[in-house]
């Protein structure tokens, strides 16, 4: 029996993947354009009078815009786009695979073999995907830090050491598990349809 429901919401949901997919490819294709054009415009794109100092989740609003900066500056905006197309390069991935998920539940298939499959590989995106964005994230501050020159923004006489601490997020790590177990627990469903068709 065809469930209408689920086949009108699978439908609803394959539309708004569609567009989220054709978004992100505009998206991506921008900022390819943005970081030749840094390439190319090398100074146009590096302000040199910084005001405003981005230190992770901190931000360092100055009194003087006197503070040095390297040029890491330039770098650090090269790094933030190269770490976008990353994540939305394997963010397409995924709503490709979510879209392929949804192909036979709009036939009213839900039990279909690619699901469970499809399911896994989800699984594995975003176990992937987590600890790529993660890396990323720490390379990021990396290349931030080393943009300014933090003896001008610390007291060292009243500082010893700067210490960098990196927090790792993983909560992809629990998500990716339960895609494993949706991938068993569909792959269980399809072979009781198909006892149920070979019954039939």
């Amino acid at each position: 029996m065809r469930d209408e429901k689920m086949i009108r919401t699978a439908k609803r949901l394959d539309v708004c993947m569609n567009i989220a997919e054709k978004a992100f490819y505009v998206i991506t294709a921008l900022l390819a354009v943005l970081g030749v054009a840094m390439a190319v415009f090398k100074d146009a794109f590096t302000d040199y009078s910084v005001t405003n100092v981005p230190l992770g989740v901190i931000t360092l609003t100055l009194k003087e815009a006197d503070i040095v900066v390297s040029e890491n500056v330039k770098s650090r905006l090269i790094v933030g786009i190269i770490s976008a197309m990353i994540v939305l390069a394997i963010t397409c991935v995924g709503i490709r695979i979510i879209r392929k998920i949804l192909r036979p539940m709009k036939e009213g298939r839900p039990f279909d073999t690619s699901v469970a499959d499809s399911l896994k590989k989800l699984g594995w995106l975003v176990l992937i995907g987590g600890t790529v964005e993660a890396i990323l994230k720490a390379v990021s501050e990396t290349v931030i830090l080393g943009a300014y020159d933090l003896s001008q923004l610390i007291n060292m006489n009243a500082a010893s050491k700067v210490t960098v601490s990196y927090f790792f997020d993983a909560t992809f790590i629990i998500f990716a598990f339960v895609l494993f177990l949706l991938s068993h627990v569909f792959r269980y469903g399809e072979e009781l349809q198909r006892e149920s068709d070979e019954t039939l």
